[in-house]
């Protein structure tokens, strides 16, 4: 192998390498491959019965499939590392068991061969804790639920899966480069996320892969903090390491764009789907490569980066990196100043890490997010610390401004802006993305989303094939291959009409009554919580590695395959998900059955868990060209109106209807009311109805508020009069009585808005009689 052309060094490639295929024994013993058996008893009878064991165990299956596949190199390291004599074992060895944390004993049961969900043992406040569900053996891109039923025929399952894998595997070519070893990275997430790491000595709710990822990730952290000392010294603080608390050996770096909103949001509505979907696309794509930009020029591989999505990354780190933070920082804030005059930062810090802080690793994430928070009442102070009180001087103008980026435009048009919208278009009109690496190129102005990325080094190219080099999908609809570096997880799903993606005006005109467009915005309540103190107190690296996936996995690619799967929901689209949060746009009718749906979905995914919920809103557009950042910033004020509803002693979990918090549970009753009105109004009852049932609302307020006696018999009244003159709907009418008069003197909480709901649904319909 040769270093030129590497990030790593030799010893640093075959060390990264052992980490990731360390624990790949546990995978491949599952299958109870009987042949592989009998070689490995004959093969390496000799270093298991040595160590007291009477059968092969998980290191000597992981050497032999190194011995297998030519890993010549690797395959003792893989073999001892419980085992360790030297610098590299000791290295690995010490990195698994921090990965691990201090392992919880389980209770040792060989029926056990599945992943349990992580999510099934988040537990908050006074609920109780839920019976396990355990992951289905299958791809990671697979959109697949848990389920309390242990599976049949488990090694079957396993063998299948394993087959997948090592045909894969096999496509690699040497191994021998990043690119490479890229691909093994996203090859281990797609075949070992849903099978557990260990499930004797553990509780199985950890991935194999995050396992495998954060050893990696520590082992080439433990070799660079202490890559100055002699393999004796680097030995000896490999054993202090897991029994001592010796601090700054690490460092855990959080990166947070800040500003995305206004960023996303603000935009002309003239081509306006393009450009959300290139913004949406800009800003994921953004926390990837500056990411990997720190990691590049740091030498390090892709395991070090634990997370990216949701609008910010972590990197766990050599304890050294924690003076650099200010170098990077202040590079991307004269970058991203120059690309958006201050409206969008990147803002990254960090925080030590000790060995102790692995037995519960929540606290650094907590702990680097409240540093970051501080940082944010500050941003770009290096700037304007350096440029003398430039930042603040008026700007001479050389002609009209965008009014959505503020750069000077020509005939009318941004190209700046313009760039967002061709970047929405290569989305959806290609399949791959291929990163070219190579010098930064310093420009005066940044004049395309393209100029942002050239200033740390990397070109990007969008092809309909897959290339050579790091070669990535941007499409939902293609399935894992190993010839690629993987999915980068974005939405990229939207109708062509004519060879052209629909506008908001086309996407309005396929509504149902009124011809607008509306928006969903939602997020996952108590976030925090769920990771501070959801996983308990044995809350490792890999624990909360493996949580993060699972949410990661659900708000990327797996929401479109929800909405695109659906038949009953067209012309909605995915603009952002990411992390635990998404934003959606679409014919205002679908939107709140969507808004269900995804909630029904999330809540099987997290395996019905009450400590795991989810609030959502939505806003419909008062005019098709009606500004975007406008309905955004209003769903986003009913979002928070959805997280402070209170009933019943339950908070949040939540849909906010333009305004109207309504609780989950309330759903169905709510939406009820609304259909009946609907079915009335359809089955030609004359519209006044509507009137009248406004009417009641108003009286019930009004008694409320002078404390008087509620006059229910007045739509009693109006209704029976409507009833005699539309017998063909006597039941109907009837049954609006029932609901919306509750033990017949008290009105139904969200009447008024059922009928609002109704009312657009039929504004187009026949106006009565």
């Amino acid at each position: 192998m040769s270093e030129k052309n590497n990030l790593l060094s030799e010893e640093e490639y075959i060390l990264v390498l052992s980490s990731l295929l360390h624990d790949i024994g546990k995978f491949w013993q599952r299958t109870k491959d009987k042949e592989v058996l009998k070689t490995l008893k004959e093969n390496y009878r000799v270093f298991y019965s040595e160590e007291g064991a009477y059968a092969p165990r998980h290191q000597e299956w992981s050497a032999y499939f190194c011995e297998k596949h030519n890993l010549k190199k690797e395959l003792m390291i893989v073999r001892n590392h419980h085992k360790p004599s030297n610098k590299l074992e000791y290295i690995i060895s010490t990195a698994d068991r921090l990965s691990s944390g201090e392992r919880e004993r389980h209770e040792e049961n060989d029926e056990i061969k599945q992943m349990v969900s992580v999510f099934s043992n988040i537990c908050l406040d006074n609920n109780k804790k839920i019976d396990e569900f355990y992951k289905k053996l299958e791809p990671f891109s697979m959109l697949t639920y848990p389920s309390k039923d242990i599976g049949e025929n488990i090694e079957s399952g396993y063998n299948d899966l394993w087959n997948k894998f090592e045909k894969q595997f096999d496509e690699l070519k040497t191994l021998e480069d990043d690119c490479e070893l890229e691909k093994l990275y996203n090859l281990l997430e797609e075949y070992t996320s849903n099978i557990p790491s260990a499930f004797y000595y553990s509780k199985p709710d950890i991935s194999l892969f995050s396992h495998l990822k954060t050893t990696a990730a520590l082992a080439i952290s433990i070799y660079r903090q202490f890559q100055n000392l002699s393999d004796n010294d680097v030995i000896n603080t490999c054993k202090k390491l897991t029994k001592e608390n010796i601090k700054d050996a690490f460092c855990l770096v959080k990166g947070d764009i800040s500003g995305i909103q206004d960023f996303v949001y603000d935009t002309d509505m003239d081509g306006a789907i393009k450009a959300l979907r290139g913004k949406s696309f800009y800003i994921s794509y953004l926390l990837n490569a500056f990411s990997k930009y720190i990691l590049r020029k740091e030498r390090l591989p892709l395991c070090n980066l634990l997370y990216s999505g949701g609008g910010h990354f972590y990197l766990i780190m050599p304890g050294y990196f924690i003076n650099k933070i200010e170098y990077y920082q202040r590079e991307f804030d004269e970058i991203l100043y120059k690309a958006h005059s201050g409206r969008l930062a990147l803002l990254i810090d960090t925080v030590s890490v000790s060995s102790g802080d692995f037995k519960n690793f929540s606290k650094k994430f907590t702990e680097v997010s409240n540093k970051l928070q501080d940082k944010k009442n500050k941003k770009f102070y290096m700037i304007i610390e350096n440029d003398e009180g430039e930042i603040f001087k008026p700007i001479e103008e050389e002609g009209n401004s965008c009014p959505h980026c503020g750069r000077i435009i020509k005939n009318d048009e941004c190209d700046y802006c313009n760039s967002f919208k061709e970047l929405g278009e290569k989305i959806i009109r290609y399949k791959f993305l291929t990163e070219i690496w190579g010098k930064p190129s310093i420009k005066n102005a940044v004049m395309s989303w393209e100029d942002v990325f050239n200033e740390i080094g990397l070109d990007v190219k969008f092809t309909n094939g897959a290339e050579n080099g790091p070669c990535y999908t941007i499409n939902s609809d293609i399935n894992f291959d190993v010839k690629t570096c993987g999915s980068l997880k974005v939405p990229s799903n939207m109708d062509i009409n004519e060879g052209k993606i629909k506008s908001f005006d086309e996407i309005s005109q396929s509504a149902k009554g009124l011809k607008l467009w509306g928006v969903i915005r939602g997020d996952v309540d108590n976030l925090g919580k769920i990771f501070g103190v959801g996983l308990g107190d044995n809350n490792s690296i890999s624990r909360t590695s493996t949580l993060s996936q699972e949410l990661s996995q659900f708000f990327g690619v797996s929401l479109e395959k929800i909405i695109k799967i659906n038949n009953k929901i067209d012309n909605c689209y995915v603009i952002y998900a990411g992390g635990d949060d998404f934003f959606i746009v679409g014919r205002w009718d679908k939107l709140p059955y969507l808004a269900l749906l995804i909630k029904q979905e999330f809540t099987r995914y997290t395996c019905n868990n009450p400590s795991i919920t989810i609030s959502m809103s939505f806003a419909i557009a008062p005019d098709k060209k009606f500004p975007l950042f406008r309905v955004a910033d209003a769903a986003g004020e009913y979002l928070d109106d959805a997280k402070e509803y209170e009933r019943n002693g339950i908070k949040k979990d939540a849909f906010s209807f333009s305004g109207r918090a309504i609780g989950w549970e309330e759903f169905d009753e709510f939406e009820s009311l609304k259909s009946i009105i609907v079915n009335a109004l359809d089955n030609r009852v004359s519209r006044s109805l509507l009137g009248y049932i406004y009417e009641v609302c108003d009286n019930w307020n009004y008694s409320q508020a002078k404390s008087q006696i509620f006059k229910s018999w007045r739509l009693i009244y109006n209704l029976s009069r409507l009833r005699e003159r539309h017998r063909h709907s006597e039941k109907l009418i009837n049954e609006l009585i029932y609901k919306i008069l509750v033990k017949g003197n008290k009105l139904y909480k969200n009447t008024y808005w059922a009928a609002r709901w109704a009312e657009f649904e039929t504004r187009d319909n026949r106006m009565g009689e």
